[in-house]
């Protein structure tokens, strides 16, 4: 008999490492409620569900969320993020290791499902790529096909007013939950 498929979730920043704030909103906080929300619609499937932050007020490094995920054998992680930047910018975005088209074929699954649940523009961005030469860690470093999902920019005013909002996060985390749900049936992951 298989194993069962366990998924990494991380909630991005933690108080030692805030991240973004504007708009009345503060991205690490935000990031926990998210993370939060996305772990409970998890339960409805036959997955196991674990952490990087075991806490709140938990801040581990980059490096001991990938080693983490790592050690716990995860077959995907997750970090959930909001993003900050011009204020013209806006919509949510789904991240990938660039040079992997696997990982770009979850990333486009993920967005599918995200788009389904929020509408409106859900970009895919591979880490490193053309459009974007940054290379970001939890990309690069853990083993487990990983995803950086960002729900939308805080600095957009319309963006924010729907985080503010219960049914786009709600949207957003049950799209979340659903493209984790069709990663694992596109990895052969299925119970």
């Amino acid at each position: 008999m298989s194993r069962i498929p366990l998924v990494m979730l991380d909630a991005g920043h933690g108080p030692k490492s805030p991240g973004a704030a504007g708009n009345g909103i503060d991205e690490q906080a935000l990031n926990w409620v998210l993370i939060q929300k996305i772990a409970a619609f998890c339960t409805w499937d036959s997955w196991a569900t674990m952490l990087t932050r075991q806490d709140y007020f938990n801040t581990p490094s980059l490096t001991e969320r990938v080693n983490y995920a790592n050690a716990m054998d995860a077959d995907l992680f997750v970090s959930i993020h909001v993003n900050a930047g011009d204020p013209s910018q806006r919509g949510a975005e789904v991240y990938h290791y660039g040079p992997s088209s696997k990982g770009s074929e979850l990333a486009t699954i993920m967005s599918e499902n995200i788009h389904d649940e929020i509408g409106g523009r859900v970009r895919i961005v591979g880490s490193p790529s053309q459009n974007y030469p940054r290379t970001l860690f939890v990309l690069k470093k853990t083993r487990p096909w990983a995803l950086l999902i960002e729900a939308c920019y805080l600095s957009n005013p319309t963006d924010a007013a729907k985080l503010k909002t219960r049914t786009f996060p709600d949207a957003f985390c049950l799209g979340v939950a659903q493209g984790i749900h069709s990663c694992f049936h596109h990895l052969g992951k299925v119970v």
